[in-house]
């Protein structure tokens, strides 16, 4: 029974490792659109993006000083002061958390997380970013047992207040290392044979 349970605590911080994923620096795929009243645009950039392409939708909802509003994305950060969303396409990547890098953000800002599972079934978490520089961490127990960890796309949804500005650094995924689970693995299987040797 000692055996075991040393076993298990040596294995444990191995079942834990994970390696991060860069899904999108904004070093590619440039895009910068400035709109002077209320309006809406989709558009898709291709790059080292994961997937290698992101989807933007870019939309003003009001605008009551009327004056012009920017989308910029690319030269590595992602700057926007209204809604819009990134669609990333991952093509099936198991993830154990999802972190966003701000640079700045001047006011409360709301995000949601859309991970989907395929076209249909999707899950959505939203938190809000208090103002200033940071990291906003969705981790997969937020996304419920439905989701499974497995992603065939991510969204990103940014809704700021009225003349709200932040600036993204890079979103990135938190994924079980490979190298990790085959040692776990192998250590499973040992014991097993350790286990029928006994009995």
């Amino acid at each position: 029974m000692t055996k075991f349970a040393l076993s298990v605590a040596i294995l444990a911080p191995v079942f834990a490792a994970a390696q991060t994923v860069v899904i999108d620096d904004f070093a590619s795929g440039n895009y910068s659109r400035t709109i002077a009243d209320t309006s809406e645009e989709r558009s898709f950039q291709t790059g080292t993006m994961i997937g290698g392409r992101r989807d933007t939708f870019f939309d003003v909802v009001t605008n009551p000083l009327g004056r012009p509003v920017s989308l910029d994305l690319g030269t590595g950060f992602a700057s926007g002061p209204t809604a819009g969303s990134v669609v990333q396409d991952p093509l099936g990547l198991s993830f154990q958390s999802l972190d966003l890098e701000f640079i700045t953000n001047d006011l409360p800002l709301q995000v949601t997380a859309t991970a989907f599972r395929d076209s249909i079934n999707k899950v959505s978490v939203t938190k809000t970013f208090a103002p200033g520089p940071g990291v906003l961490s969705f981790d997969l127990s937020e996304f419920g047992t439905a989701f499974g960890g497995t992603a065939t796309a991510l969204q990103f949804d940014f809704r700021t207040q009225q003349s709200g500005d932040f600036t993204l650094a890079g979103i990135n995924a938190a994924v079980p290392e490979p190298a990790s689970m085959a040692v776990l693995g192998l250590c499973l299987a040992a014991l097993k044979r350790r286990r029928a040797k006994r009995a």
